[in-house]
């Protein structure tokens, strides 16, 4: 299922249809159904007012509008990670690079107020084995066949240890430990996750509960 977004001057939600000036249509695939009304009335129209102004071709636009709604998404998740997507000129990486200022902006005046349940993240706290590294980050949840990309959210680990803490050092070895966090579980893949895009998931962390002896 794809879903079409036409844009009339109305500028209102009429089903999945948007207002814009020029009534032209935009196709996305099923990933923008994880996005909520509350999301799509947000972010929308400011996202096709920036590829209107932006992006030549209604294919690039798409893209664009698309990955607005990322970046602006990684903004919210608060771990101040970005993403460079090919060669970081193309219109995904110009519509992710304005999401993620749209959020910026919004938050500097008080006006941000969507939340990751908003855009289908899960609450969870899960135990599992953790492991860090050269581009690792790896987090590997019991009793669920998954692998997932763990991002912390800022002033998480500062709150758990200080940095010469041997809990926080053992946090960050490459070894496999148990620990528990407590964090948002995206609904998909959410771009690209982790090195060489081998994860499943990004989880974000917004709470260290406990790290265990690392395996032999």
């Amino acid at each position: 299922m794809f879903w079409t977004f036409v844009l009339f001057a109305a500028g209102a939600w009429v089903g999945c249809s948007h207002g814009g000036p020029r009534g032209q249509a935009y196709s996305f695939g099923p990933a923008m159904e994880g996005y909520s009304v509350t999301v799509r009335e947000a972010l929308l129209a400011e996202a096709v007012r920036q590829a209107e102004g932006q992006i030549q071709g209604a294919a690039d636009r798409a893209g664009f509008v698309w990955w607005f709604f990322k970046g602006y998404r990684r903004g919210v998740e608060g771990t101040g990670v970005t993403v460079t997507i090919d060669d970081g000129k193309n219109s995904f990486q110009k519509g992710f690079d304005a999401g993620l200022a749209y959020f910026q902006t919004r938050d500097a005046c008080g006006a941000q107020s969507l939340s990751l349940a908003d855009f289908g993240h899960e609450l969870l706290t899960l135990k599992g084995l953790y492991s860090s590294g050269f581009e690792t980050s790896e987090f590997l949840p019991a009793n669920r066949n998954a692998r997932w990309w763990v991002s912390f959210r800022k002033g998480v680990v500062d709150a758990f240890a200080d940095p010469q803490d041997p809990l926080r050092q053992r946090l960050f070895s490459r070894k496999k430990k148990p620990c528990v966090f407590e964090g948002y579980l995206a609904p998909d893949r959410g771009g690209w996750v982790g090195r060489r895009n081998m994860y499943d998931r990004r989880f974000v962390v917004t709470e260290i509960l406990s790290v265990g002896l690392e395996a032999d």
